[in-house]
């Protein structure tokens, strides 16, 4: 029954998407020039038909959406096709056309490649995990090192980089050797051969993908032949059961990390030399991104509400209403949570007796944080930034202040104080030289009062506990 009702609601949310839908007619299908958005099906006739809205309307906010009704039709588990979406180069008709770099970030070389180039994808299946179906969804990077406006050439395409999302079943994520035919490859792993995990957060959860380097071994002659010089790389779900949402990350860290990993593998020496002169090129172009799904077999509807790439050099709005709380030796940071799109993380940024500020604390996912590291005595001042998907960083919020007291344990001077509670004047008496009188709020605020030689006067304060800090010694007063 749930199964059902889920079902329906994706219909709807499909039909929804697709309410001015038309069914792609040819393998290969531009649906906007210009940002090149490509729809490439190569099953468009054998009774699996692609789906898309032509509204253009749509289009701009979706990208290369689309929905796909799968049939496998030789009864097979063999790889049917790569129904998909793309961005940026793209071909159809026999005619190549460039990426776009104003639209779309692309063709752009690795070496200027930056982090306001983003990957924005999210996926859909219908009826996909019966027993017979196999399947899993992955984008594809397609690089190339020949001129920037120039058609890849697919045998010398060497460096692949893939990430998957989900899929039918977990991959084992077991190495797999070399049989002198075909290929195999390694997974990154650590000291104790256990796999190290590439992480990614969305909205405060951690999601994660193991990194395997797959290689190939030809005979001369072999069609695939070529295939012996290409590195290909690939992301995989860690776990099927903690897949993100959707993909909304800069492509350069998962290049970044394409290098990164290279150091938790233990390479024989032609696999260490190929992956030194291969792996993310700084003279290699990205010139278009696809995704989608490989195919294999079932019965299956598969898509993506959307899959676009943005360049994002915008700052985000700064957080607002931040506020800091002294309580139990701690002072406590709250502020709003960030309701704009594709934030990442926030900053807490600190000063100590009106020195310059600092960073405190990176990568807080959370609309607070406790700062434990106080000393009795000092003025402190916090601020908060906020960082989006591309690590724009934002203007800072509201600066608080407050002053860390505690309670003297062993009074140094008689010092009294009366009356307490008190509604008005708190007068005072005091047998040594009266250095400094302040007083606090309960969060450790200085307040703004009236103070001379007959006493602290209070009536302006609202009623509520406060501190009062005469010379070296702390007090507590309540106002009435």
């Amino acid at each position: 029954m749930k199964k059902i009702l889920t079902s329906i609601l994706l219909i709807s949310i499909i039909n929804s998407m697709f309410s001015q839908t038309t069914v792609v007619s040819n393998q290969n299908t531009m649906i906007k020039s210009n940002h090149n958005f490509g729809l490439s099906n190569s099953m468009y006739d054998e009774g699996s038909p692609m789906t898309y809205n032509i509204d253009p309307a749509i289009i701009n906010v979706k990208g290369a959406a689309f929905s796909f009704n799968y049939t496998n039709q030789d009864g097979e588990s063999n790889f049917d096709g790569y129904p998909s979406g793309s961005v940026g180069a793209f071909k159809t008709g026999g005619k190549y056309y460039p990426a776009n770099f104003m639209a779309c970030g692309m063709p752009v070389q690795l070496q200027n490649l930056e982090n306001d180039l983003r990957i924005k994808w999210k996926t859909f299946q219908i009826d996909a995990n019966d027993i017979s179906d196999k399947w899993w969804a992955t984008i594809n990077v397609i690089f190339d090192g020949g001129l920037a406006n120039n058609e890849p050439i697919d045998e010398d395409r060497d460096y692949d980089l893939v990430i998957q999302f989900e899929r039918f079943e977990q991959d084992e994520l077991e190495d797999k050797a070399n049989t002198g035919y075909g290929s195999y490859y390694w997974f990154a792993r650590d000291s104790i051969n256990e796999i190290v995990p590439f992480s990614l957060m969305i909205d405060g959860m951690e999601y994660q993908w193991a990194v395997r380097y797959k290689f190939f071994e030809y005979p001369v002659g072999d069609p695939n032949e070529h295939k012996n010089n290409k590195v290909h790389i690939k992301f995989i779900p860690a776990d099927n059961n903690n897949i993100p949402p959707e993909l909304d990350h800069p492509l350069k860290i998962f290049v970044e990390a394409t290098v990164n990993y290279i150091q938790h593998l233990e390479l024989p020496s032609g696999e260490a030399t190929l992956v030194d002169q291969k792996v993310a090129d700084p003279n290699l172009w990205v010139k278009s991104i696809s995704a989608g799904y490989e195919v294999y077999s079932g019965v299956s509807t598969l898509g993506q509400e959307h899959f676009y790439s943005v360049v994002d050099t915008l700052l985000p709005s700064a957080p607002t209403n931040l506020s800091a709380l002294w309580q139990n030796n701690k002072v406590i940071l709250n502020w709003d949570a960030f309701t704009e799109d594709s934030y990442e993380s926030y900053n807490v940024f600190r000063a100590e007796n009106e020195s310059a500020f600092s960073l405190l604390c990176s990568s807080v996912y959370q609309n607070n944080y406790t700062d434990t590291s106080i000393v009795n005595g000092e003025y402190y001042q916090y601020y908060v930034t906020v960082l989006d998907r591309s690590f724009n960083e934002s203007s800072k919020s509201n600066t608080e202040s407050l002053t860390i007291l505690s309670i003297s344990s062993e009074v140094l001077e008689t010092i009294n104080l009366y009356p307490n509670p008190v509604s008005d004047i708190l007068h005072f008496n005091i047998d040594s030289a009266i250095k400094n009188v302040e007083i606090y709020s309960i969060s450790g605020i200085k307040q703004a009062v009236l103070i001379d030689n007959k006493g602290i006067n209070m009536t302006s304060l609202r009623s509520g506990l406060y501190f009062i800090k005469i010379n070296n010694n702390t007090f507590k007063i309540i106002k009435k």
